[in-house]
């Protein structure tokens, strides 16, 4: 399969109805290699009292894993960068992408461990910081 058929299929899933996308907003975790700080952030943010559906990725292609692309731009209702350079080198990336998505900038430093108690402080008092809604079920 090529990379056209590839993302087109991404593309025609983004609004697949078994995610119940009007129950559990989708929320794209940004920072720059997608691997600690964003996988962290989104598994906060898939529990409660937030119970995001979320995706993980990275800003940076010559070291994220996975990283941010139009599918995954397109399919986010929010997303939220773990810092303002994590936003800027995706903007600039994709300088023609309508961001339609609430956008939230954390200040998460690139410092800690995957799920470190450190990090998982520091997320929880960011997303108090920014306001970041809780949505109960």
């Amino acid at each position: 399969m090529d990379k056209v058929e590839y993302t087109e299929s991404r593309l025609e899933n983004v609004d697949n109805s078994y995610q119940n996308y009007h129950v559990y907003r989708r929320t794209l975790c940004v920072c720059s290699a997608g691997l600690l700080r964003s996988p962290t952030l989104a598994w906060v943010l898939s529990n409660p009292p937030y119970n995001r559906n979320t995706r993980a990725a990275g800003s940076h292609p010559e070291y994220a894993l996975v990283q941010v692309d139009s599918a995954l731009l397109t399919w986010a209702a929010e997303i939220v960068f773990v810092n303002e350079e994590n936003r800027n080198e995706t903007y600039r990336l994709h300088p023609h992408f309508p961001v339609m998505s609430a956008v939230y900038i954390l200040d998460l430093p690139d410092q800690y461990g995957y799920r470190a108690p450190e990090l998982l402080a520091a997320i929880y008092a960011e997303l108090k910081r920014v306001g970041f809604p809780k949505l109960t079920r």
